[in-house]
C-alpha cells in the first residue's frame, strides 16, 4: 500500500517532536529512542533520494523530448536537402539533353 508523502512527512515531524519532548522532560534515552532516531534518519534519506529520483526522471524526460525534436528537425532538413538535390539533378539532366540536341 502506497502512502501519501504528506503523511510520511507528518510522521517524521511527530517522531522528531516526540523525541525532543522526551529529552526536555528528562526521560532517559533508551535503545528504543536510538531506534527511533535511526528510523528518522532512514526516512529522511528515503525522501531525499525519492526527490532526487523524481528530479532526474523529469530531467531525462525533458532531454528525451528535446532529442526527439532535434531528430525531427534533422530529418526534415535531410528531406529538404534531398528534394533540392533532386531539383538540381533534374536541371542538370535538362541541360545535358539540351547540349546533346545542340551538338547533333
Amino acid at each position: 500500500m502506497k502512502m501519501n508523502e504528506n503523511w510520511i512527512i507528518v510522521g517524521i515531524v511527530a517522531l522528531f517532536l516526540t523525541l525532543v519532548v522526551l529529552n526536555q522532560l528528562g526521560i532517559q534515552v533508551t535503545p528504543l529512542a536510538y531506534l527511533l532516531y535511526f528510523v528518522l534518519l532512514i526516512t529522511i534519506g528515503v525522501i531525499i533520494i525519492d526527490g532526487i529520483s523524481k528530479f532526474a526522471n523529469r530531467l531525462v524526460d525533458a532531454l528525451a523530448k528535446r532529442q526527439a525534436i532535434s531528430n525531427e528537425e534533422i530529418n526534415t532538413k535531410i528531406e529538404l536537402l534531398m528534394q533540392r538535390t533532386q531539383v538540381i539533378e533534374n536541371k542538370v539532366d535538362k541541360i545535358n539533353t539540351i547540349l546533346e540536341k545542340v551538338s547533333e
